[in-house]
């Protein structure tokens, strides 16, 4: 149960939290979420170039055509989801090439019994690993040679 003392510590901890104040920061922080950008609200993301953007918008609107009101939102919304479609093709390939690259072997990774043991196992052997001993994104994980 939470004390009153701490529902006050919260609610003046929170007061002085109010996220980004500047248009800057807004606009960093609404790319937090942006990992691949199928999904996004922005047709055009961060690492896209929007005058390529703009190029194509304009090739598949002269090839559409649209003539009144409702074709021309119906046209937009068709460069819309072929510049997406083609950004998830993309996606794609990106991650077939890098499942089908022997050079970059897989990463390997351990709970931390697995890791004591094979540390243990390594020092007897007087081995290292050539990267070292990580702590992955999850807490009780490790990686070798990161």
């Amino acid at each position: 149960m939470t004390s009153a003392a701490q529902v006050s510590a919260n609610r003046s901890n929170a007061q002085k939290s109010t996220g980004p104040r500047t248009p800057e920061g807004k606009a960093a922080v609404a790319q937090n979420a942006v990992r691949h950008g199928l999904l996004a609200q922005e047709v055009v993301i961060k690492g896209e170039d929007p005058g390529e953007f703009e190029f194509y918008r304009d090739q598949m609107l002269e090839e559409l055509a649209p003539a009144g009101q409702m074709e021309s939102m119906l046209a937009q919304r068709i460069v819309g989801l072929a510049w997406r479609l083609r950004r998830a093709e993309r996606l794609q390939a990106a991650a077939f090439d890098k499942v089908e690259d022997p050079s970059e072997p897989p990463e390997l990774v351990l709970s931390p019994e697995q890791a004591s043991r094979l540390l243990a196992l390594m020092a007897e052997q007087g081995l290292r690993p050539a990267g070292g001993l990580c702590r992955t994104s999850r807490r009780r994980e490790f990686s070798i040679g990161c």
